[in-house]
């Protein structure tokens, strides 16, 4: 019984990948162009993670950044009640600013939870993006390799083909000079007329 050796996958060094600046891979065009036609069930599911988590952290900047405004809003709002108390004794209002207060601490401690939920995203995105890529070089020295075989079984027939014309330019040099020697024997001997009706009829024959 024979079995077929699986090649080990290769891990790519993580810190030389830092330094190489790799984009997200299902962003970058290049690599759509180039796999999303190489597809498989890994590239698929990898690719599938990797665009949730980045819509995910896509909807918890937006939800952070209309928070800030909220904060900013009561912060405004604290700010004006505080003046209207301080200065012009509107006792009216005492209420209304502590509600904004407790409104702009639930606020403060909503963004606060979110940069702690977004501080995960890089880590987790790239981690994807990483075993993506790693994947990805995987497939791509598949081809590499499949197509360095194919490539070398092509040089081998075009020098098969080579040495081939080599032996009929050889073999046709020694038919013309064969020829070449026997019709100026030919010529020699019986002459240019004689060699001419030679020539019509047994070419002609040859023809017929």
């Amino acid at each position: 019984m024979f079995f077929i050796k699986k090649r080990r996958k290769f891990l790519l060094d993580k810190n030389i990948i830092k330094k190489s600046n790799v984009p997200i891979l299902i962003k970058d065009k290049a690599w759509r162009d180039v796999f999303t036609d190489k597809s498989n069930k890994t590239i698929t599911a990898l690719s599938k993670q990797l665009e949730e988590l980045i819509i995910e952290e896509t909807a918890y900047k937006k939800t952070l950044s209309e928070k800030k405004k909220i904060k900013n809003e009561f912060m405004n709002k604290i700010l004006a009640l505080s003046d209207d108390i301080n200065t012009k004794g509107v006792e009216d209002s005492v209420e209304e600013l502590e509600k904004c207060k407790e409104t702009f601490t639930d606020v403060v401690i909503e963004i606060d939870e979110l940069y702690k939920q977004l501080e995960v995203y890089p880590g987790e995105i790239e981690k994807l993006n990483l075993a993506l890529l790693e994947e990805t070089v995987q497939i791509a020295y598949h081809d590499l390799l499949e197509g360095q075989k194919e490539l070398d079984d092509i040089h081998n027939e075009i020098q098969q083909l080579r040495d081939r014309l080599a032996g009929l330019r050889e073999q046709k040099e020694g038919l013309d000079n064969k020829l070449s020697y026997l019709y100026t024997f030919l010529h020699t001997m019986i002459g240019h007329e004689e060699i001419e009706k030679l020539d019509i009829h047994y070419f002609k024959q040859e023809e017929e």
